[in-house]
């Protein structure tokens, strides 16, 4: 039986390889150089997911915790009102992600909850994905929030895009790329992983950490300033695009500290930090956009911010404190602009 399944198997490729044989010979294939299709992923968290998260950095007697989205892949809790009176979408990285914490510690929850406790009824969308950069949250608003109808869209981005464009000097690998094998792999694997346990644990296998990284960066380059004019672009491109959907744009400059842990992004440093910021906060201006400086609120009225563990656990991102600092600033500098009573 195995050697006729073996003759079989040799007669068909055989046979396969003298028909494109003949078929190069007495053909011309109007394909030959052409090449396959090109896709742009979006950067965003699957529907319904339940992922287990690494979290010892903060909480080391609860290592593990979990981070949950609701079907439009909005990080829980998500919408808290039958009818709101107002819908926020918060964009960014990891920061806005807010991964590390327990759902009602993030800080875009914490804000729904705030401004609650003064009477408004507002739902809090986090689409905030670990490595995203301003280039991702243009498509993800595009193709995918813009179906949602926020009213307000809060974007905070600043570190991943100065890693990526540190690294590429554009951002070509946020762009549509080829399709090639690993594409052809990776989309069956997570079909398959719902419905075979099998599946699934490949797939976990394979998945690195519980967040996506920016591209490294040379560790003898990390004193180099990434170039920020294809940033500005971008910056300007979400003011337009997301009051041509008729959201009200809020930009948000996004702090850091001198601290760093072994988990602390290596890309990183104070001088691009400072400068894309710096950018963020004169497109602002320019294109008469809402801005929360929480850099400047944390510079100004929060004393000790920089000591390891009060804001940041890692330099960058936030711990339940921080997140609550975070929050209640967000929550003021919201009702002096975007959500002021009509």
């Amino acid at each position: 039986m195995g050697r006729r399944a073996l003759l079989i198997a040799l007669s068909f490729l055989v046979s396969a390889a003298f028909c494109e044989g003949m078929l190069r010979l007495a053909w011309t294939n109007p394909y030959r150089t052409e090449l396959v299709d090109r896709v742009t992923p979006l950067r965003m968290h699957h529907g319904l997911r339940q992922l287990p998260v690494d979290r010892h950095e903060i909480d080391p007697e609860s290592p593990v915790g979990l981070l949950r989205t609701d079907e439009r892949s909005y990080i829980l809790p998500a919408r808290r009102f039958e009818k709101p009176e107002a819908t926020i979408v918060f964009l960014g990285g990891s920061t806005t992600e807010c991964a590390a914490l327990d759902e009602d510690q993030r800080f875009p929850a914490l804000v729904s909850k705030l401004l609650e406790a003064k009477g408004r009824r507002v739902d809090t969308l986090n689409a905030g994905v670990s490595g995203n950069t301003t280039h991702d949250a243009l498509n993800l608003l595009l193709d995918h929030v813009s179906e949602d109808h926020p009213d307000v869209a809060v974007l905070m981005e600043a570190a991943n895009d100065a890693g990526v464009l540190l690294h590429d000097r554009s951002y070509r690998s946020r762009g549509a790329q080829l399709v090639d094998g690993s594409t052809l792999v990776k989309w069956p694997l997570q079909l398959a992983s719902s419905k075979l346990w099998l599946a699934g644990l490949l797939r976990s296998y394979f998945y690195v950490g519980s967040v996506e990284k920016s591209p490294p960066v040379d560790p003898n380059a990390k004193d180099e300033l990434a170039p920020t004019e294809e940033y500005e672009k971008r910056l300007r491109a979400f003011a337009r695009l997301t009051r041509a959907f008729g959201i009200e744009p809020v930009l948000m400059t996004q702090p850091s500290s001198a601290v760093r842990t072994p988990d602390t992004p290596r890309w990183v440093t104070a001088r691009n930090q400072d400068a894309f910021n710096e950018v963020l906060r004169r497109v602002a201006r320019e294109e008469n956009v809402p801005l929360i400086d929480l850099v400047a609120h944390l510079e100004q009225d929060v004393p000790g911010f920089r000591e390891p563990m009060k804001i940041f656990y890692d330099g960058i991102h936030v711990g339940p404190e921080g997140a609550r600092v975070y929050a209640e600033y967000i929550t003021a500098r919201l009702l002096e602009t975007v959500l002021r009573p009509k």
